[in-house]
């Protein structure tokens, strides 16, 4: 799980996340971190040009509609 690539996706404006093979809750944590700006999050933010275009306030109300779902798929998955 690469976080760049969620944020691309993002960036390109879907508004959730499914990503398959969560085997952990450590994995999950880190599937929410990659998609939410800071201070929740971990997703790469290029400020100048989103606060330019939406506010002071961009990275919270980008957070907001994010929705992310973990796929548990797995065993290992259940018993974590």
């Amino acid at each position: 799980m690469e976080g760049g690539n969620f944020g691309k996706l993002l960036d390109a404006g879907a508004v959730g996340l499914i990503c398959p093979m969560i085997n952990s809750a450590e994995d999950a944590a880190r599937l929410v971190r990659y998609a939410l700006y800071a201070p929740t999050g971990e997703r790469s933010f290029g400020p100048t040009r989103a606060i330019m275009a939406h506010g002071p306030d961009y990275a919270q109300t980008a957070n907001d509609p994010i929705v992310t779902l973990a796929m548990v798929e797995t065993k290992q998955a259940l018993m974590s």
